[in-house]
């Protein structure tokens, strides 16, 4: 019987510290559809519960209700005199008993959502669960397709990070993944070693884009962990992509500032084309967005200042970025925002660079003149920097929908003010994100310096206060 009972306890305390976990997971997981879904769909005990709820409160509670407050206040009799001589007696309610029913029907009703809203919480535990061995699955399969099928990886990269309560965990998930696969499964040579001398060893996918996959791996010479970048052999195939990839590690090496992502190495192997580039283990800002929806002033604030500084040492170099967006905006462990993906980098002042006529960049970023198919130039990178501080600051970028309306709006649509969306952005601030999302550029900022100058007086932020 003890044992009984240590069992009964243990099984309460357990679905108590269940409702306590989902509750404080609950924030997270409104903001993840998929995973929102599937907590819905197995939450069975919960829909049992609301089922007998619903049965038990509207047929077996009020009479239940009704006997007891009458037994507590017992119905008397009221005698009325008729014609000043006869009596009238006649049976009435005492009020208090009245009152007591009513109590204890919205006690019950109360009690009885309690308990289901509880049930609801506490599957909300064994969802996330089972959205994590979804993921794993799906992150599996994009592993396996990460050169024979890239979209596809891609496609279910993204489905896999939507069934996690945080994205950040698909790296989390990635290095189990990845023990567990035999060394071929991440490319298509029989050795997860490349470069001269074996000298990267690849450990496991951490991410990838239009361009290629991007590993997480080890420099055995310097022995310190490396980001190695591979491009996708179809691109590979394709001499203009290639060498827009190229581009980007010339790029990187002459980049060399805080804010920016260092490249180490440049180098072909296997009939392949790589980059290896220093590690970061913070996430992205577009992963900081998802799972905060809409991010502080000051740290967004600090996080453009420190990517502005970067973008002016770039411009003084002679490059403009044309794809800044929340998806090239990596952290590293202690926090510090730095800009990537220079894959599609302009050289001002050389004659290798971009056809006019030819998009290049993110449709949600591009400036006007970029969606235009125009020769671009760094102020077209403070637009794509004034689109992100907008998405960081409101949750959402100011132009959505298909790729051609959204290059459309970028033309001709003015942004909802971000104030609308957000209250708390001061006016000064809001003031900055419209000039820097000035159609024509002649209307914007006219460098990054003038820029900066214009933030700081409108939103005073020292970064490195705000980001520590």
């Amino acid at each position: 019987m003890d044992q009984g009972l240590n069992i009964a306890v243990a099984n309460r305390v357990k679905f108590l510290v269940s409702v306590r976990e989902g509750a404080r997971n609950l924030p997270l997981l409104l903001r993840r559809p998929a995973l929102l879904r599937l907590w819905l769909i197995t939450a069975r005990r919960a829909y049992i519960g609301l089922g007998v709820v619903l049965v038990s409160m509207t047929l077996l509670a009020p009479p239940a209700a009704s006997f007891l407050a009458d037994t507590i206040y017992s119905k008397k009799l009221v005698a009325a005199p008729v014609f000043y001589f006869v009596k009238s007696y006649r049976i009435v309610s005492n009020p208090r008993g009245d009152q007591l029913y009513l109590q204890l029907l919205m006690g019950g009703w109360a009690i009885s959502l309690a308990v289901v809203a509880a049930l609801f919480l506490g599957q909300i535990p064994n969802a996330i669960a089972l959205g994590k061995d979804r993921a794993e699955f799906l992150l599996a399969k994009s592993a396996r397709l990460s050169e024979s099928a890239p979209e596809d990886s891609i496609r279910f990269r993204i489905m896999a990070e939507d069934l996690l309560v945080r994205g950040s965990e698909v790296t989390v998930l990635g290095e189990r993944i990845v023990s567990t696969m035999p060394i071929g499964g991440l490319q298509s040579g029989t050795t997860n070693f490349i470069g001269a001398h074996d000298r990267y060893r690849l450990d496991r996918v951490s991410g990838g884009g239009g361009m290629g996959t991007v590993y997480a791996g080890y420099d055995t010479v310097l022995q310190r962990l490396v980001a190695i970048k591979q491009l996708f052999r179809h691109v590979v195939d394709d001499v203009q992509q290639l060498g827009r990839f190229r581009r980007e590690g010339l790029a990187l090496a002459k980049l060399n500032h805080n804010h920016i992502v260092p490249i180490y190495d440049l180098f072909d192997d296997d009939h392949s084309f790589w980059l290896v580039m220093e590690l970061l283990t913070g996430g992205s800002l577009d992963e900081r967005i998802k799972e905060q929806k809409k991010l502080g002033v000051e740290d967004s604030v600090a996080i453009t200042t420190c990517i502005a500084q970067a973008l002016e040492f770039a411009h003084s170099k002679g490059f403009v970025h044309r794809d800044v967006k929340p998806m090239n905006i990596l952290f590293s462990a202690d926090g510090t925002p730095k800009l990537t993906d220079f894959g599609t980098v302009k050289l001002e002042r050389s004659s290798f660079h971009t056809h006019e006529g030819v998009i290049v960049g993110s449709p949600g970023y591009l400036s006007p003149e970029q969606a235009n198919g125009a020769s671009v130039d760094n102020r077209s990178d403070i637009y794509s920097l004034g689109i992100s501080l907008y998405q960081m600051l409101t949750g959402k970028v100011p132009f959505e929908g298909d790729t051609s309306s959204i290059l459309a709006q970028h033309l001709t649509k003015a942004p909802q003010p971000p104030r609308e969306l957000n209250k708390n952005i001061p006016g000064k601030l809001e003031s900055v994100i419209m000039v820097m999302l000035e159609k024509k550029p002649e209307c914007r900022y006219q460098s990054i310096g003038e820029f900066m100058t214009a933030l700081c007086y409108a939103a005073p932020v020292d970064p490195e206060q705000a980001l520590g």
